[in-house]
């Protein structure tokens, strides 16, 4: 008969591999929660009726334990940002604090979105942010199974389209070179072949998502967005931390800044 403990701590075994399907996953989650699961589900089996008066039983059944978990860590294990011609993956939220707003800003609430555009912050409460131009999408992000899919395309001084991203998904122009890079599982950089970065997309946790980079369009000319300012080449104009406010999921670049609808 099984003892009530060994019975809850079976159910909690159960438990932990049902949260570990569930949340985002990096290589520490993944092998935390099967540390514990194993931990939880050890015992009860280790002393079930029909294994515990033999020790082969025992070392066969914790065998077993350890291959079906092992198992299960394999399938659950995240697939990395690889650096084959295609980029594969998703962006997996790390655990950073937000950084703080501006002074002035309004508090987002619990549930909101937040886009950080160099210095101009911005949240959404509808779905995931688009950065756009008044004519073209620059950048959108969607939820997808674990983590968030980047699609964004990537324009020349001649604006022409020479590099795409659709759900992680590369594409380059073959007259031009760039090369990616994953500083964690939470960051995608892309660079050109001179080493300038274009485009950085944090994931900075659940909620918060920081876009740096050059944007080219062909009504502002470049766009640079830095830590400390957005510049728009073209007219000079410059633009230091900024409140936008709430949108509806829009955020338009435009000369006077990032505005929302």
């Amino acid at each position: 008969m099984p003892k009530p403990i060994d019975l809850w701590l079976a159910i909690g075994g159960v438990v932990v591999a049902i949260i570990l399907y569930l949340v985002p996953k990096t290589p520490y989650v993944v092998v935390g929660l099967l540390a514990v699961c194993f931990l939880l589900v050890i015992h009860p089996v280790w002393n079930f009726w029909w294994i515990a008066d033999y020790n082969g039983r025992r070392i066969i059944a914790f065998m077993l334990v350890a291959g079906i978990l092992a198992v299960i860590g394999r399938a659950a294990w995240p697939t990395p940002v690889t650096f084959g011609p295609d980029l594969h993956g998703v962006l997996i939220p790390a655990n950073d604090p937000t950084p703080p707003f501006p002074e002035g800003c309004t508090t987002p609430p619990p549930n909101a979105v937040i886009l950080i555009l160099g210095p101009a912050f911005g949240y959404t409460t509808e779905g995931m942010p688009v950065l756009r131009t008044e004519t073209d999408t620059l950048l959108s992000l969607s939820r997808g199974p674990g983590g968030v899919y980047v699609s964004a395309r990537v324009y020349s001084e001649a604006n022409r389209v020479i590099a795409q991203i659709h759900d992680n998904e590369f594409h380059i122009n073959p007259s031009q070179v760039f090369h990616r890079e994953t500083p964690d599982w939470s960051t995608l950089v892309i660079k050109d072949n001179n080493g300038v970065e274009v485009l950085r997309v944090s994931f900075i946790n659940r909620f918060t998502i920081k876009v740096l980079g050059t944007f080219f369009t062909p009504e502002m000319g470049a766009v640079r967005v830095t830590d400390d300012e957005i510049l728009f080449t073209l007219s000079q104009n410059r633009f230091g931390s900024m409140c936008v406010g709430e949108s509806s999921g829009m955020f338009t670049l435009r000369p006077h800044g990032l505005t929302v609808p």
